[in-house]
């Protein structure tokens, strides 16, 4: 089975259970229509295959986007700095899952005429016993 599903949803799980990322922001995997600034997307994965003769795993690379239209970066730099160290602090995956390593790629902010767009990506390396 491939952990793309494993790692959204214990992403999602950990930054929609983090008290001051949700007292600040909405955590959407779909962004609904009404949904108000400043919110997170968690999604746009990719997986490759990262296994021996003795285990089966992937390495996925998670996408994280955060949407403001405050006009400057600090709350984007802010909400970057939440997510970040909720991720840091670790993730609970399904059973039979278990993480072997993960870190941040990158970090990017995008700016157009009226928001400002938070990118960060994650490399992890999820092992099925």
């Amino acid at each position: 089975m491939i952990a793309l599903d494993v790692i959204q949803k214990a992403i999602f799980q950990k930054l929609s259970t983090t008290g001051n990322i949700t007292s600040f922001c909405g955590v959407y995997d779909l962004i609904p229509e009404n949904a108000s600034f400043p919110y997170v997307r968690v999604g746009d994965d990719r997986a490759v295959p990262w296994e021996t003769k003795s285990f089966d795993g992937h390495q996925v690379t998670s996408t994280i986007h955060i949407w403001s239209a405050y006009k400057g970066k600090k709350e984007v730099k802010n909400i970057i700095s939440l997510v970040d160290n909720a991720i840091r602090a670790g993730l609970t995956l399904d059973a039979g899952y278990t993480m072997d390593f993960w870190r941040l790629s990158s970090a990017n902010i995008l700016e157009d005429d009226r928001y400002q767009h938070g990118v960060l990506t994650y490399t992890f390396r999820i092992v099925q016993r």
